[in-house]
């Protein structure tokens, strides 16, 4: 069996050479380049504990967890490495919980029995002994309970895909094991997790994917893909894959993946866990991996405008996790000159990762298409179908997740598919030919068989090197390192018949970075190759290109949505909160008018066009549906605001027993309403409580008993 097949399972002995300061433990436990070092309890290894059957467990260190009760809340605050509330807070719950389950056993084994001895072993010793081994049991399965709750907010599971002879792809291991997967979403799995043709992958590749959660109804999937195109209703599926030759096995090759299967769109974030996860995976077996899912279960939990830290196998990696209307522009740090290095960048060296697509380098996937970027930036706007058509699954899944981000702050409300095969469970519903226009859809391929299968769809782009891509030490999925020329490239390009509402200067486009890489050679950082200083810049300087293009456009739907605000002085707490005026596309186009100059200073074009393809479009009803309730949740917390603070005394002097009862329906009803209660604090509610009760003591006795008040 060659060295990169899978190897033994993580002994003793090696977990003990892990302890004593082996090459192999500064592999798996050592700092990486660019990360903080990790603190002496991260990086030190323990023997193997064992569980209650005998078999062997993860050890403590590496699982970030302590045998018996899942350790106390400062442990849990130092393996997390960030803010230990969290973990702390949950620690103490599965204490209490363990504690409560134990109080409840123990009685129901004592009771009932003869209090003098009796047969023996079912006196009070023997039974205290065996409530006192049930509630451990308990206690164990709560604190399992928690940890798997955990590692669910993070990730949905963690999956081994190997090449059966007989039944070609199947799925080896998953972890946890009760992850509910249906069989569709098992068999998507395993045919997303290799390479669906013979694209020259060789030795290790990482990309993505994503998939339908049928869990989620149709109705309500159809309804949150208007709030957000990118987080509802969808796994995201991150893969490393690795072939190498093996003559031990028939085949010749040994061929296994590793999954990470989540709801979050963390590309960068989980290429690199996946990347240091599977290399150690493949050398020591599933404890390792297991090991690595604990220590996961202790991280923070992710909130939108935090950073945060992340141990795992000996590197602690420093993630921000972006609002999520957050745009690149806003991870700028411009100089007085206006020419300042971007945040992102800087944050990217000092090993800090951004939880966003927009952390992937638009320079490096698009720079030999970089003169149709403006056409692909309009045909994402109004949704047109696309097929992207690359030599491999790193190059469409990085392609495809580019173009979503194009047009941030806008989200994409349509399907998007990083890797699409022959196999997926949707491949007939993108590939039929009975409607007379494709629904708008991103695909990414590289199975040749789909230029016949999506002939009728109507843009193509070509795009990605047919060298096979090495990953390195730092390799983490976001940014490659310019791969080796080929004899063997194809024909790079989008091909389409769609023709541009606005001039994106497209001939000069190419000309521009060519400039700009005679002049970066001078501006290249100490540790930076002209290449890799080139990527940095072209990638700046279209992500804020495309930034401020998006920002344009959005200025004029902006400013009407604000004009169907009512007033809010409008807002009274003796009537039901004001509507939203309808948005009215006629009056909308009439209104663009008003801002053509700017836009015109922009960029040149007939903008009343593409504003009229953008209303047609999914992710114009996305963005309004979005826009629309934001703007009620803000008029609902208006009302309540003024509800809560009315003078209810004043008011009801002198007035019908009608009104009265009206405003003590909708009070009450307030209370009920889930939209309400979200937005309602406590104070809020124990205001609203009040005003209740003083109205109930308002009206006659024979009212409130017909209301059912009394």
């Amino acid at each position: 069996m060659m060295e990169a097949a899978e190897g033994a399972p993580l002994s003793a002995t090696m977990l003990g050479d892990m302890a004593g300061g082996s090459p192999l433990s500064s592999r798996i436990m050592g700092p990486d380049i660019g990360e903080r070092p990790v603190t002496p309890l991260e990086g030190t290894t323990a023997a193997p504990s064992r569980s209650r059957t005998g078999a062997a467990t993860a050890p403590a260190a590496l699982t970030g967890t302590i045998a018996g009760k899942a350790g106390s809340p400062a442990t849990a605050g130092a393996v997390s490495g960030v803010d230990g509330s969290a973990d702390a807070a949950a620690a103490a719950a599965a204490a209490a919980a363990a504690a409560a389950a134990a109080a409840v056993v123990k009685p129901e084994i004592g009771g009932g029995g003869d209090t003098d001895g009796g047969a023996e072993g079912t006196g009070p010793a023997a039974a205290s002994a065996l409530g006192g081994d049930i509630a451990e049991c308990y206690e164990e399965e709560i604190v399992e309970r928690v940890r798997t709750q955990s590692f669910s907010q993070w990730l949905t599971c963690v999956c081994v895909v190997t090449f059966d002879l007989e039944l070609g792809q199947a799925m080896e291991y998953m972890y946890p094991p009760g992850a509910r997967l249906s069989e569709t979403e098992k068999a998507n799995i395993c045919y997303l997790s290799f390479p669906d043709s013979n694209s020259g992958v060789m030795e290790n590749t990482v990309f993505s994917f994503r998939i339908r959660d049928s869990s989620v109804a149709q109705a309500r999937r159809s309804q949150a893909a208007g709030r957000s195109g990118l987080h509802d209703g969808f796994y995201y599926g991150y893969v490393f894959f690795r072939q190498v030759p093996d003559k031990s096995i028939k085949r010749g090759y040994f061929q296994k993946s590793v999954v990470i299967l989540t709801k979050h769109p963390y590309v960068s974030l989980f290429s690199r866990v996946v990347s240091l996860m599977a290399p150690d995976y493949f050398a020591h077996g599933k404890p390792l991996l297991e090991a690595v899912c604990r220590n996961i279960a202790l991280w923070p939990v992710p909130r939108p405008g935090r950073t945060v830290d992340l141990p795992i196998l000996g590197h602690v990696l420093s993630v921000c996790i972006p609002p999520g209307n957050a745009t690149f522009m806003q991870h700028l740090r411009i100089g007085e000159d206006g020419n300042g290095d971007a945040t992102l960048e800087a944050s990217r060296r000092e090993g800090q990762l951004l939880a966003s697509l927009q952390d992937i380098n638009l320079y490096d996937v698009f720079k030999s298409v970089v003169g149709a970027a403006g056409r692909l930036w309009e045909l994402v706007l109004v949704a047109e179908p696309l097929v992207v058509f690359s030599p491999s699954p790193w190059w469409c899944s990085q392609v495809v997740l580019a173009l979503v981000s194009l047009i941030s702050p806008l989200q994409f409300s349509c399907d998007f598919r990083p890797y699409f095969t022959i196999y997926d469970s949707d491949f007939k519903e993108y590939t039929t030919k009975t409607r007379a226009l494709p629904r708008p859809c991103i695909l990414g391929v590289t199975n040749p068989y789909f230029d016949k299968a999506l002939q009728h769809w109507p843009h193509l782009l070509r795009v990605g090197e047919l060298a096979p891509r090495k990953l390195g030490a730092g390799a983490g999925g976001s940014s490659p390192k310019p791969p080796r020329k080929s004899k063997l490239e194809f024909k790079q390009g989008l091909y389409t018949d769609y023709r541009c509402l606005l001039d994106h200067q497209e001939k000069s486009a190419a000309l521009k970075f060519d400039k700009m890489r005679l002049g970066m050679a001078a501006k290249a950082l100490p540790d930076e190759t002209v290449e890799e200083a080139m990527s940095r810049a072209g990638n700046n300087l279209l992500r804020r290109h495309f930034a401020t293009l998006t920002q344009a456009f959005l200025l004029p739907l902006e400013h009407y949505f604000t004009s169907l605000m009512p007033l809010q002085k409008l807002i009274s707490p003796w009537k039901n909160p004001p509507r939203l005026k309808q948005f009215v596309r006629d009056h909308f186009l009439l209104s663009v008018s008003t801002h053509l100059p700017k836009l015109q200073a922009c960029r040149r074009g007939d903008w009343q066009s593409l504003y009229a393809r953008f209303l047609d479009s999914p992710n114009f009803r996305g963005w309004f549906t979005a826009k629309q309730h934001d703007a009620n949740s803000r008029l609902r917390r208006l009302y309540l605001e003024k509800l809560c603070g009315a003078d209810v005394a004043q008011w009801v002097k002198g007035r019908h027993e009608v009104e009265v009862v009206d405003l003590l329906l909708r009070l009450r009803d307030e209370l009920t309403n889930a939209e309400s209660k979200r937005l309602m604090d406590t104070v809020m509610e124990e205001r609203v409580k009040a005003h209740i009760e003083f109205i109930m003591e308002s009206l006659p006795e024979d009212l409130r008993g017909s209301l059912q008040i009394a």
